[in-house]
């Protein structure tokens, strides 16, 4: 049975040998535990035990004679819910206690987390919304996010997409879908809240021509506003527009990337840019076109799109119960001012995406857990690379999985939910040579960027406390390090803007300094802080985002280290400073222990 800790304290005085007193009788605790996925903590009193396997247990010398206490679960694995039947107070207790029943059971588990993505600090009071339809019955559930921009609640199980949203005044409606099933598991997602581009009022009769960096991005004709219970409006409006650029980041796109067209057929899109447009009234009521009246519309087409935008693209509207992305017109690409838009008449306001429905092509592949066993019903998220699309597959009992892709397109495909693996690369059509290996105390790092600077590197070292020999560097010159049994993946060096790079760690090799860094190799214009970069690090289940420091930007932006003690424990350290080229690419500074 794996025992991992167990702390007690015996107590000695000085004297001749007659002095001594007889050392307390001391007792034993056993009970059996069944269902455990992970690690479960037992307290009593001051001590703690830990017990990471199923079956039988016997903690030896656990208390003294005479001692009183509660037996208690102090800690179990995330995602599951362990109670502790039979006896629990101990009142002078002068025996072994036997018979502790523990049983465990997994939890149905729905983990969200709330960006800032300018800055990348967590966000909280941020009010959410869960809503989801389950046999034709409709729930919604709602809270705020807690001070590190988490929410985490539990769900009953069964198959259906549930939406996840978050509105806040200043920021974009944000909402991401979240895959529930029939059987009970891990369900996570991540909202990047994305600040108002423009936040402006005007008279309802008078009409105005939102601009955005010089494009009007919204030219509304006088009169043409009423309220939400279609009565005309004429008074003071305030208009917010935020422009969604998916270029650096899939997931500032609210919803999943399917599409849904007028016969109810779904469908993954891919994006060549959106828009985001709200108008409220004075007191607070949500505004809308008037029948008969239409609104302009123009879209500036995504940096990544840039020549291989299509002349025409459909026009989807995001609807904001079902998740979907909703055809409903024709969008033309124009020139407005020196900059490429999608132009087209809408008849109601909020996001819209231009954009193009595909037929998609399967990757295929499977998921194993650390041990080399299937790992059924867990999300694979794909993210398209030479194409702004995002799709995901549930794996099946035996671990494997089809994955939609763009045809003739290849995908960066990983595992999700809240896990990590490895980030492997697959054109459509193709099955993954090797499967992904999917843990929830694994960690991964996303670099991702805007299209200047073309070539940002990632640089990833590790700093052994016990032997320097196991010192590694992870970089494009030195994608695959193996340490101590560990094999460390950086997935692809990329070259050519935006990214992502991806470095996998499936666990710590040694006790030290973890150092994760990024360089900007290429001799262009633009900067780290100007792109702007971004960091996504998942260090066991946990979300944190960086956003390169203030001041004047260097080639070299140190990001953060991890501490790793001799037990496994780990702690992130936030660095977010500027520092000269030999930190991140020589290596040759002080090693830090």
């Amino acid at each position: 049975l794996g025992l991992v800790a167990l702390s007690m304290a015996a107590c000695s005085g000085g004297g001749s040998v007659e002095d001594f007193a007889p050392a307390p009788a001391t007792y034993d605790i056993s009970g059996s535990i069944t269902g455990l996925n992970g690690t479960l903590t037992l307290g009593w009193g001051s001590t703690e035990f830990n017990i990471d396997q199923n079956g039988d247990f016997v903690i030896s010398d656990a208390f003294r004679s005479s001692d009183s206490f509660d037996l208690a679960i102090v800690d179990a694995p995330f995602q599951q819910a362990c109670v502790l039947s039979g006896q629990t107070s101990f009142s002078d207790q002068t025996s072994s206690i036997s018979g502790v029943d523990i049983v465990c059971e997994d939890r149905n588990v729905m983990r969200v987390f709330v960006f800032n993505l300018a800055t990348g600090e967590p966000m909280a009071d941020v009010p959410l919304t869960a809503t989801w339809d389950e046999g034709g019955t409709p729930g919604t559930l709602e809270a705020t996010s807690g001070a590190n921009g988490e929410w985490t609640f539990d769900l009953e199980e069964f198959d259906s997409r549930v939406v996840v949203s978050a509105e806040l005044e200043g920021f974009a409606q944000q909402s991401q879908v979240m895959i529930n099933t029939a059987t009970a598991g891990l369900h996570a997602a991540t909202l990047y809240l994305l600040a108002n581009d423009l936040s402006t009022e005007f008279e309802a009769a008078a009409g105005a021509n939102l601009d955005v960096n010089d494009i009007t991005v919204a030219g509304i004709p006088p009169n043409a506003l009423v309220d939400e219970n279609g009565a005309a409006y004429d008074g003071t409006v305030t208009a917010t527009i935020t422009l969604l650029d998916p270029s650096g980041n899939t997931g500032v796109l609210p919803g999943d990337y399917l599409s849904q067209d007028a016969l109810g057929d779904v469908n993954p899109l891919q994006s060549f840019g959106a828009v985001q447009l709200a108008l409220t009234g004075s007191n607070g009521e949500v505004l809308q076109i008037a029948d008969g009246q239409s609104v302009t519309i123009n879209i500036p087409v995504a940096q990544a799109t840039g020549i291989a935008a299509p002349a025409t693209a459909s026009l989807f509207a995001y609807d904001e119960d079902t998740g979907y992305l909703v055809e409903d017109t024709v969008a033309n690409l124009q020139t407005v001012g020196g900059t490429s838009v999608y132009t087209a008449s809408v008849t109601q306001f909020g996001t819209w995406t231009a954009g193009e429905a595909y037929i998609p092509q399967d990757i295929t592949g499977c998921v194993v857990d650390s041990s080399g066993a299937p790992f059924p019903n867990i999300r694979v998220d794909g993210t398209g690379v030479n194409y702004l699309s995002a799709t995901y597959a549930i794996s099946d009992a035996q671990g494997t999985f089809t994955l939609p892709a763009g045809p003739g397109e290849s995908m960066l495909v990983t595992a999700g939910d809240g896990y990590q693996s490895q980030t492997l690369e697959a054109a459509a059509g193709q099955t993954l040579g090797e499967c992904l290996e999917a843990a929830a105390a694994g960690t991964t790092i996303n670099l991702s960027w805007g299209v200047l600077p073309g070539d940002l590197d990632t640089h990833f070292f590790g700093f052994s406390a016990e032997n320097s020999s196991d010192d590694f560097h992870v970089d494009f010159t030195n994608r695959n390090i193996t340490v101590n049994g560990v094999e460390i993946d950086l997935d692809v060096d990329d070259v050519s803007s935006y990214g992502p790079e991806v470095v996998t760690v499936p666990r710590f090799p040694f006790a030290g300094v973890y150092r994760y860094a990024v360089h900007k190799f290429s001799n262009d214009e633009g900067s780290i802080q100007s792109s702007p970069a971004r960091v996504e690090l998942n260090l066991g289940g946990s979300v944190s985002v960086f956003a390169p420091p203030e001041g004047t930007p260097a080639l070299c932006w140190a990001v953060f280290d991890i501490t790793v003690d001799d037990d496994g424990t780990f702690a992130m350290t936030p660095i977010n400073t500027w520092q000269d080229a030999a930190y991140c690419s020589s290596g040759t500074f002080d090693r830090p222990l």
